[in-house]
């Protein structure tokens, strides 16, 4: 567990980019080969928290401050999932629970709904097993999104055939 606020190691100290209007650093680092972000550093060199939910939150990072093998400016994704209010597993649920099923029955009367359903809900389980989230909610969510994904396609497969004249 890391304990805040904890210095930057000093050769990545004086590699940082110029400061935020808000007299922070926003980085994303390097840790272990792969790219994470977005940890908050203050004027001092003094690591505050980590950038999510559109404010710094104190949260315990998987490795400690030596193992931070490089640092740079915050990427746009990393800054545009930081800036959500809700995190990834939180829109994931909230599209499977909430805006498929809305979807699907618009989509009964306007395609299009339906293909948005299916769409959604297909991002929304990759986004659920990509990142990380309750374990035990995962495979009934999943489920409910193949189900209505499943739904989606014989809406479509309906429009079609009363399309095509059969």
């Amino acid at each position: 567990m890391t304990t805040y606020p904890f210095p930057l190691p000093e050769g990545l100290r004086q590699r940082l980019p110029p400061l935020s209007r808000d007299g922070n650093h926003y980085l994303d680092v390097r840790v272990a080969g792969k790219w994470d972000g977005i940890l908050v550093i203050n004027g001092a060199g003094m690591c505050i928290g980590i950038y999510i939910r559109r404010g710094v939150e104190e949260y315990p990072l998987p490795f400690a401050p030596g193992e931070i093998e490089d640092i740079r400016r915050a990427s746009l994704w990393n800054r545009f999932l930081g800036s959500l209010p809700f995190d990834i597993w939180s829109a994931a649920l909230l599209t499977i629970f909430v805006f498929s099923p809305i979807s699907l029955i618009l989509g009964r009367f306007i395609l299009p709904f339906a293909l948005l359903s299916i769409a959604a809900c297909a991002t929304a389980i990759c986004f659920m097993y990509r990142y990380g989230g309750q374990v035990i909610i995962r495979l009934p969510a999943a489920l409910c999104g193949v189900g209505q994904i499943v739904w989606g396609i014989v809406l479509l497969l309906r429009w079609l055939r009363s399309a095509l004249g059969g």
